[in-house]
């Protein structure tokens, strides 16, 4: 919030500042074409030709501003363009003299033209000017001033310079104050920002213990009872962990550093991490995850694929939060443009709703609608302020529709660029295939939901230009088979538990696929291929392609190495106990030879052996942080302190760090709480090659 005012000032500031000059040079250009044109009527010929002249000078100025931007280009055009048409003015007389009374209107107008003290500069040297040519015998060249016009003008047109001259200083007074108001805030920015690292710090570091301690213990020979309420402590862990990276998410976003980094990536990634993540947070709810993508989105596409997977997560996050019946529907689609596509995202439920009323505050910082009935509803209230922000950055619009106790959809729209326009899933012939759909309605106690199941099918049949027919019962789809209508049949869970043996039997002359709930799934025979819910274009491609299903939604993800370093001997280096353990737990499948210390200090004393393979270095720790370690290991006499891989693993997360880090000459950067993937990786990455032994994936 603090950034973003101090931002608004500055750009405002700016913006008047250009404003002003732009809309003063353009009134003069104005007035001085009128004068122009009224000298023409007129006769006065002399008159004519300047007025055009300062008409051209002053269009030609704010023409040339347009291209250069130079505020003291226009300035400079104003001053001296006054200056010559003032003079001539004192010169001429006018109708007796009365011309030179205009020149009273020059201080109050300098100084909103310029804004600081030029215009007084500027009344100051037209007074002297002024001066002069009234009180020496430059007078006999032009209009003769009376002796007394000659005492009074040049009075009151200084004493009106004066009053100008004390206005602006108490201008002056005011903007110097707003200054030290502008220091203030950017000191609580900071202040701010320093705030957040050490709560960054300062609670990753325990919940580092918390969730590395309970993927030790689910390690372990232990019964259901205490697997489960372990687990519970670890994903209890996690939600207090996203928590925190949304507060942090925020204040990257309205602080204006959240970087945007643009890579190739394909949308099959994302969509399988979201169906993961939905699946995992909906539990045992009554509710359907119905997924809808064009299977003609291209297979390479350039953006980036974090923020955009985040985006999708808050808003499926909200619906699963919100809906507790019905179902959930992530619709992806795309609108080819010139320069790529534009990626359609939307996600529809059937829960709460929000009130008309409540609109407004669904993009707010640390608001949710209707608190009083969401009570229960964990939350910061950041997340669509997140999203919102993460959108408008990648130059896209997010945008709501809801009807309050029918549900809400959530759309947004992101150009991207193609890289590869082939589309991301494909079926081998598929001119040759002919599908059946069995959908009885008896089984829908939700219309909604059977009509939302009809359109995935028709959608997915149409963007692969399959041939498919829905058919209310299994006695249809049997007919229609023996008639040999279709070459596979698709049948939900229910259908086949109540037609077993009809289904079967199909099966025998068209390739039967059900539809299975993972968590209830039912064994099935050999020649029955199955798919889990929820199904989309790419599971319904392996299927029909005949491979091996791509996702696998309801086991955790594997946790064992794919390889082991028996050889290698790693440092770490941490002030803390209990990380230490838990690191040396988690490195423990590696089989590596790990030695712990607690201080920068006592690893440089170890690296003195010069038998360390790799160092994961703490960043804060008292007395030398490893920062300061880093640099006096870097500066030791001899070639393996100059070579040996250091890897910075902090709980710092702030925006920036790791690139901060890698600039200070790390290796590599990991943050806590350690991630098994992402340990993995550096493992991998940075151990010698030739003490890494592979292990056979079964």
């Amino acid at each position: 919030m603090i950034g973003n005012f101090l931002n608004k000032i500055r750009k405002d500031a700016d913006v008047m500042s250009e404003a002003s000059l732009m809309l003063s040079s353009m009134v003069i250009a104005c007035v001085a074409f009128v004068m122009s044109m009224i000298n023409i009527f007129t006769k006065a010929g002399v008159m004519t030709y300047i007025m055009g002249a300062v008409c051209a000078w002053f269009t030609i100025s704010v023409v040339m501003f347009f291209f250069t931007k130079s505020r003291w280009q226009l300035l400079l055009c104003m001053l001296c363009a006054a200056y010559v048409l003032m003079m001539y003015f004192v010169i001429s007389g006018g109708v007796d003299g009365f011309s030179i009374v205009w020149l009273l209107v020059i201080p109050p107008a300098a100084m909103y033209c310029f804004r600081l003290f030029y215009g007084g500069v500027f009344s100051i040297i037209l007074g002297i000017s002024l001066i002069v040519y009234m009180w020496t015998p430059l007078y006999n060249l032009g209009y003769a001033y009376s002796e007394v016009y000659k005492l009074r003008f040049p009075l009151v047109y200084l004493f009106v310079t004066f009053h100008c001259f004390i206005i602006q200083y108490r201008v002056f007074v005011a903007s110097e104050k707003q200054q030290e108001l502008i220091e203030k805030l950017e000191h609580a920015n900071r202040t701010k920002g320093d705030f957040l690292a050490n709560m960054s710090h300062e609670i990753r570091t325990p919940m580092n213990s918390i969730i590395g301690m309970c993927e030790l213990i689910m390690r372990d020979d232990i019964n259901d009872s205490v697997r489960e309420n372990c687990y519970n402590i670890q994903n209890s862990g996690r939600n207090l962990l996203a928590i925190i990276n949304d507060i942090l998410d925020f204040s990257k976003i309205e602080s204006g550093k959240t970087e945007i980094i643009e890579e190739e990536f394909n949308i099959s990634s994302t969509i399988n991490d979201v169906i993961n993540m939905a699946i995992t947070r909906m539990g045992d709810k009554n509710v359907d995850f119905i997924v809808r993508v064009d299977p003609n989105i291209p297979a390479g596409l350039v953006g980036d694929e974090i923020r955009i997977r985040q985006v999708i997560i808050n808003l499926v996050n909200n619906a699963v939060k919100f809906t507790n019946e019905g179902y959930i529907v992530l619709e992806i689609t795309q609108a080819v443009t010139e320069t790529g596509i534009d990626l359609k995202v939307a996600v529809i439920d059937t829960g709460v709703g929000i009130a008309k009323e409540d609109m407004n505050k669904l993009f707010t910082s640390f608001q949710q609608v209707d608190t009083r009935k969401n009570r229960a509803v964990e939350g910061t209230g950041l997340g669509l302020a997140i999203s919102k922000g993460l959108v408008s950055r990648m130059g896209g619009s997010i945008n709501v529709s809801s009807v309050y106790g029918e549900g809400s959809e959530f759309s947004f729209v992101i150009p991207l660029k193609v890289s590869d326009g082939s589309a991301f899933v494909h079926i081998n012939n598929v001119e040759t295939f002919n599908i059946g759909v069995c959908m009885d309605s008896k089984y829908y106690t939700n219309p909604k939901k059977e009509e939302e199941y009809t359109k995935l099918m028709s959608g997915m049949c149409k963007g692969f230009n399959i041939k498919c027919k829905k058919y209310r019962t299994i006695a249809e789809l049997r007919q229609a088979v023996d008639e040999g209508l279709h070459t596979h049949c698709f049948i939900p869970q229910n259908i086949y538990v109540d037609d077993k043996e009809t289904i079967i039997s199909m099966s025998e002359s068209v390739k039967v696929i059900v539809v299975q709930d993972k968590f209830n799934a039912i064994s099935l025979p050999d020649n029955i291929k199955c798919i889990f819910k929820p199904f989309y274009a790419l599971s319904v491609a392996a299927a029909l392609n005949n491979e091996k299903h791509v996702v696998d939604l309801g086991e955790k993800k594997k946790t064992s190495p794919h390889f082991i370093a028996p050889e290698a001997k790693v440092l770490l280096v941490d002030d803390n106990l209990i990380n230490l353990k838990v690191a040396e737990g988690l490195m423990k499948p590696y089989r590596m030879n790990v030695v712990s210390v607690e201080s920068g200090r006592a690893a440089i004393e170890k690296l003195k052996t010069k038998d360390y393979d790799l160092v994961f270095m703490d960043h804060m720790m008292p007395q030398m942080d490893g920062v300061e370690a880093f640099g006096i290991i870097r500066n030791m006499e001899d070639e393996y302190y100059k070579k040996v891989p250091v890897i910075m693993l902090t709980a710092n997360a702030i925006d920036g760090v790791r690139d901060t880090f890698l600039k200070c000459g790390f290796n590599d950067y990991m943050s806590k709480p350690i991630e098994i993937t992402m340990l993995d990786r550096v493992l991998n990455t940075w151990l010698p090659s030739h003490k890494i032994v592979m292990l056979d994936e079964k």
